[in-house]
């Protein structure tokens, strides 16, 4: 165990410390103007974000979830129907489509942790209503190759980029190039709440109409109501620092990538990618990748395992009627990937000490039959 240094997989609370004034400045002013229907803040956060996603509007709701949720009835999703996605999908895209009455069909996922877009056309029956690609870990899918498809059944897109604000494909931005965009303000994204909260992204005036309709109607009556003022005065201070946040997470995971390259497989994203590394996952393939986690976790590094067991293979949706081996890139991902410390303003010491060590622990378990550090 090492005594010196302790690395969290996440902290927030440093870029809370480097933004307290600002952020209790603007908590303040909603506080001091005390309206009855105090939606400035909202409305300027909306503005905002539309304009980071370069649409034309943007529509603020209390959860990441509900603006699944929202889009998926905004498309007139709902029993019956089906919406395509991905097999390794976040267990709150699954929940979103089952929420409407739809029921997933699920693809397998290629390298860049997203949807497979060689699968997409074979999922598709004449119920499909939506395809939903999930940009994992603020990289994102094929999209290009997935609206040709969506194109030519004439079947919209939504895109999930609850881990991806501020990353682009092909200089398009996450949540522009689908009908409908949608991200999350969870505590663990990168624009972080002090609590929960969403929005939704579109060009099409219909669905915004629509969006706006089913928040203040339907979504107040299941909780749904627009994001509240102080967290949209806690957001509008992060969303100004969004870019800077990015550019910090692309030079870690750059650092990772250099030290690492030679010794497992590390994302490697093309010329028309912008990733943003909402999550650094790497691949070891010879080396147990929960042998490397305890090795790290006992020096005081929290790497993680993301979805240990995938969704298709949960006991929620055994009626779907998948089986293991039925998507194997996914099942792979659950038994060789690790995720391994990366967020805004992590110290520069922190992610050279993570490197150092999974270095170490590589090359002493491939040196040794037996390797005793685990």
């Amino acid at each position: 165990m090492n005594d010196s240094l302790i690395v969290p997989f996440l902290d927030q609370s440093l870029s809370h410390r480097a933004l307290r004034a600002e952020i209790m400045a603007s908590i303040a002013r909603v506080m001091e103007r005390a309206d009855i229907e105090p939606f400035e803040e909202i409305e300027l956060l909306e503005r905002k974000v539309a304009d980071l996603c370069k649409t034309t509007y943007a529509v603020c709701v209390n959860y990441g979830v509900d603006s699944l949720i929202l889009a998926l009835k905004a498309l007139g999703v709902g029993y019956g129907h089906q919406v395509v996605t991905s097999a390794n999908g976040l267990i709150s895209t699954m929940m979103a489509i089952t929420r409407v009455g739809a029921a997933p069909v699920l693809v397998d996922i290629d390298d860049t942790l997203a949807m497979d877009p060689n699968q997409v056309e074979s999922a598709i029956t004449p119920q499909t209503k939506a395809i939903l690609p999930v940009h994992y870990g603020g990289r994102m899918a094929r999209m290009d190759v997935i609206m040709d498809i969506a194109a030519k059944h004439r079947i919209p897109v939504i895109e999930d980029a609850s881990q991806a604000m501020g990353a682009a494909y092909r200089g398009q931005p996450a949540g522009s190039i689908g009908r409908i965009g949608c991200f999350s303000f969870f505590p663990s994204k990168d624009v972080a709440g002090c609590g929960d909260g969403g929005v939704i992204t579109t060009n099409d005036e219909t669905i915004y109409r629509r969006l706006h309709h089913f928040r203040e109607t339907l979504g107040i009556a299941r909780g749904c109501a627009p994001l509240d003022s102080v967290q949209a005065a806690i957001l509008l201070v992060k969303m100004n620092y969004l870019e800077e946040w990015n550019n910090q997470q692309r030079d870690i995971a750059g650092f990772y990538n250099r030290k690492l390259a030679k010794l497992m497989n590390v994302p490697v994203v093309e010329k028309h990618e912008q990733p943003v590394f909402h999550l650094y996952i790497v691949r070891s393939r010879d080396v147990p990748h929960r042998r490397l986690q305890q090795a790290l976790m006992e020096d005081g590094i929290d790497a993680r395992i993301h979805h240990p067991l995938p969704v298709h293979l949960q006991q929620a949706y055994a009626a779907l009627g998948y089986k293991s081996g039925s998507f194997p890139e996914t099942e792979a991902f659950t038994k060789e990937f690790l995720s391994l410390p990366i967020y805004p303003c992590m110290p520069p010491n922190h992610w050279e000490f993570v490197a150092s060590r999974l270095e170490f622990h590589l090359k002493k378990c491939r040196l040794t039959e037996v390797c005793d550090v685990l």
